[in-house]
């Protein structure tokens, strides 16, 4: 008959437990990376962080060596 002893299904239990609870935080942390980046220029761009141009309706992030041409 096959034996194991309470100790080691306490320690499997505790690893399973563990590794779930790992991939479920990284599940939600990871977020939406776009939307992470959008709200980051946002702020940026209000806060007058950076040089910025606004081209169709879209934020063009201007490099600091460059000229505003429009």
């Amino acid at each position: 008959m096959f034996y194991i002893s309470v100790q080691t299904v306490l320690w499997i239990l505790l690893a399973a437990a563990a590794g779930c609870a790992f991939m479920i935080g990284r599940y939600y942390g990871e977020g939406d990376k776009d939307d992470t980046i959008k709200h980051t220029i946002d702020y940026l761009v209000e806060g007058g962080f950076v040089r910025y141009q606004r081209r169709d309706g879209e934020i063009e992030l201007i490099p600091l060596d460059e000229e505003i041409h429009n």
